[in-house]
């Protein structure tokens, strides 16, 4: 089944408008009778009491770059991306207490505070006078790609896996994937020899999977999707297909399937787009309803993160107006359990005991700075999704969304037209770090940290 939502937001339109009127007017009284007392989340609530958090900013140590992919192993968090340096918080680019770090970095967990851990990871430059999206341009139609894409560890935490575009860690060669031992962070054996970007990885005790926009693994035929075996990182024989970039991927809660999001039309040459399922052990397709729009190349949406609980799948979606919300899946076919759309570029979700977040940004483009950024969440079975731009309430009410019961959630500003949350990541501690790209120099880059 692919999510349609056309009607449904024409509709949702109308009945905002309506609410807007009415809502203006519950708080002008509102303001009139009282003035409300400063409150603050209950991170810790009493047994029964439904869980909340806080939106403030913590200090945080700020990359120079992008900050593409996040995982934690014990009290480290390590960190992919496309970046050089980082640097303390509330200090400008370039300041003298930066630290070199080339697309790869750990901190503390607890702190915040950067780890010794430094490896090199570097590409190849070379010459191609169309653009070359998120890679470095080095001037004369030169381009780099050396970016981390994604980070993620081994069920043990004893490695930690990484794929992207580079080419070489530390001056060794090492082509799109690689792997560090744990915890000493030192660069291992598993090499192989990818011919474009990893974008994706999900791993069990046996097998790292991968995808992204390759096609050939050691010159054997890949399509965007390959395994290997994490005893001796050999190709594995699990060979799907898709015909277009796979984006996220992680095991159903049962380890039994792979669970796979993209921008892709068909995996295996099968519908529907976006989303879709083949068995972790023979990459045979294995049953999957629900997909995400597709009307051309220019209207379509795709899948930018997938994430898990016991018994269900989360999924993230951006588009191009189309749909760009967040779906709630049963692992065992596919079929939709619940749906919201934020109205704007969701690119990551997380969970958080029984509260799943999701982070969407609003972007304007003739008016930088206006759009305001929004955290869904889902507690104890329901949906709590609220979404604000420039103001007004973008949630979706419950008569055309039945499986959203109830509608409450936290806004904050944004600033800036270029600002995306690029990744969430809860840490052991319980607090949620999303790392940002903000590439307007005036503004915080990098790390952003909201307990």
């Amino acid at each position: 089944m692919t999510v349609k939502l056309t009607r449904t937001v024409k509709t949702t339109r109308r009945w905002q408008r309506r609410r807007a009127l009415l809502g203006l007017g519950v708080a002008a009284l509102t303001i009139q009778a009282f003035t409300p007392p400063s409150t603050a989340a209950d991170t810790k609530p009493s047994p029964g009491e439904p869980l909340t958090i806080t939106a403030d900013d913590l200090p945080t140590w700020q990359t120079d770059g992008v900050v593409w992919s996040i995982t934690t192993v014990g009290d480290v968090v390590y960190v992919g991306g496309n970046f050089d340096f980082i640097r303390p918080p509330g200090t400008n680019p370039g300041d003298p207490q930066q630290l070199a770090r080339k697309n790869l970095a750990a901190f503390n967990a607890a702190t915040g505070e950067p780890l010794p851990w430094n490896p090199t990871v570097d590409g190849t430059p070379f010459t191609d006078p169309n653009p070359q999206n998120e890679c470095d341009d080095l001037g004369n139609n030169q381009w780099n790609c050396d970016a981390v894409w994604e980070v993620k560890a081994s069920p043990d935490g004893s490695r930690l896996y990484v794929g992207g575009d580079f080419s070489h860690i530390n001056g060794q060669r090492r082509a799109k994937i690689a792997a560090f031992d744990l915890p000493s962070g030192t660069l291992n054996t598993f090499k192989r020899e990818i011919n474009s970007r990893v974008k994706a990885l999900t791993v069990t005790d046996t097998t790292v999977y991968a995808g992204g926009f390759f096609t050939a693994v050691d010159g054997t035929p890949r399509q965007r999707l390959a395994a290997f075996t994490t005893s001796d990182g050999a190709l594995a024989a699990w060979a799907p297909t898709a015909d277009r970039g796979v984006h996220a991927l992680i095991t159903s809660p049962d380890h039994s399937r792979i669970v796979i999001g993209g921008n892709f039309n068909r995996i295996n040459d099968t519908p529907p787009h976006g989303l879709g399922a083949v068995y972790a052990d023979t990459g045979h397709s294995a049953p999957w309803e629900t997909g995400v729009e597709y009307y051309d190349d220019v209207r379509r949406s795709w899948v930018t993160d997938l994430v898990k609980d016991g018994d269900t799948i989360y999924a993230s979606a951006n588009g191009e107006g189309t749909f760009d919300g967040r779906l709630a899946l049963n692992p065992d076919d596919g079929t939709m359990r619940w749906i919201d759309n934020c109205l704007g570029a969701t690119q990551a979700i997380t969970l958080m005991r029984s509260l799943s977040e999701s982070y969407c940004i609003f972007r304007s483009r003739s008016m930088p700075g206006q759009g305001l950024g929004c955290s869904s969440r889902r507690i104890e079975g329901t949906s709590n999704a609220a979404c604000l731009q420039n103001g007004r309430d973008q949630s979706l009410p419950e008569r055309l969304a039945p499986r959203i019961r109830r509608t409450n959630g936290i806004a904050e500003p944004t600033a800036g037209r270029h600002q995306r949350v690029l990744h969430l990541l809860r840490t052991p501690s319980g607090r949620r770090r999303n790392y940002e790209a903000r590439r307007q120099v005036q503004y915080q880059q990098g790390a952003l940290a909201i307990p």
